[in-house]
């Protein structure tokens, strides 16, 4: 059971990471796509403030992208710090069961 939490806790690793490498490109497509309509529209004041607008809500989102890859990061932490107790719990239990085995066996012999 313990094995099978640590390899559940494994897999979601890959997952969080590709979570965040997907929205990372989502967010350079739309940075990318939002330049391009800049320079085409220098010429007209009035969409320039449409410009103006877009960066401001391509700011936002990338604020909260910032926002959701921190916290990504700091649950891929957590689950990295939950792996490591469980592994040491896991000896822990090993080396319980190797002394209750050779306790048993002492007692056995005697």
């Amino acid at each position: 059971n313990l094995a099978a939490r640590i390899e559940s806790i494994k897999a979601l690793v890959p997952e969080i990471e590709a979570a965040k490498s997907e929205q990372q490109s989502a967010v350079d497509q739309k940075a990318t796509e939002i330049k391009t309509v800049s320079d085409q529209m220098l010429e007209h004041e009035h969409d320039q403030q449409v410009v103006k607008s877009l960066y401001k809500s391509l700011n936002e989102s990338f604020i909260k992208f910032d926002a959701e890859a921190t916290a990504s990061i700091e649950h891929l932490t957590r689950l990295e710090d939950d792996m490591n107790r469980l592994r040491m719990d896991e000896i822990e239990h090993e080396n319980l069961d190797l002394e209750a085995a050779q306790a048993m066996n002492k007692w056995t012999q005697e």
